[in-house]
């Protein structure tokens, strides 16, 4: 497994800047209906997400984000991620995924950017 987010993944390169939440927000694959893991951290363009089992590296996955309270009236939004690196953590039974999302629609964006203004630690 790396050890290091991918080159295009670098705090230079980042187009977005990343919000870490104050809130665990669990991320389901849609299609297996498994708890993939939760945010770590999250832009309207990507996430990371930390689980306890690996995610697949170059896999395309159908999710959806599991809110704590409705958020514009909705308790979850779905997206396409495209996994694009996993880190497991040295000390313990812990991996990192990030992940870019490569297919929302613009009311999931919105709903994304409620979600980052509403449980963000940094606004």
């Amino acid at each position: 497994m790396s050890t290091h987010p991918a080159p295009e993944q670098s705090a230079e390169t980042r187009r977005a800047k990343r919000h870490e939440l104050n809130q665990p927000i669990p991320v389901r694959d849609t299609l297996s209906g498994d708890t993939l893991g939760t945010l770590a951290n999250i832009t309207i363009e990507g996430m990371l997400l930390v689980s306890n089992k690996p995610l697949d590296a170059n896999r395309i996955y159908q999710v959806e984000l599991v809110f704590p309270a409705e958020i514009s009236g909705m308790s979850s939004v779905c997206v396409g991620i495209d996994c694009l690196w996993v880190n497991q953590a040295q000390a313990q039974e812990m991996n990192w995924a990030g992940c870019e999302i490569i297919d929302a629609d613009p009311d999931s964006i919105e709903v994304i950017e409620q979600l980052i203004a509403t449980y963000s630690t940094d606004l």
